[in-house]
């Protein structure tokens, strides 16, 4: 769901995580836009995953971690 989501939100035109950081320099503009781009693709998340599809709209494989904790 994470990968989807950061694919659609950069089509959108933002990068996306998991998390949002509000800046002073982002204006109320700025948020509504990105809230707005957010729930559109929380939307298709819900679609999809009830079709059963979810994993095949992903463009490419989702990331995986690079480093595990050594023990």
């Amino acid at each position: 769901m994470k990968a989807f989501f950061v694919q659609e939100m950069l089509e959108k035109g933002f990068l996306a995580s998991n998390l949002f950081y509000s800046m002073f320099a982002h204006t109320k503009k700025h948020v509504a836009a990105y809230l707005t781009a957010a729930d559109e693709v929380f939307g298709r998340i819900r679609q999809l995953k009830d079709a059963g599809k979810l994993r095949a709209a992903l463009k490419g494989e989702p990331s995986a971690a690079g480093f595990k904790r050594i023990t």
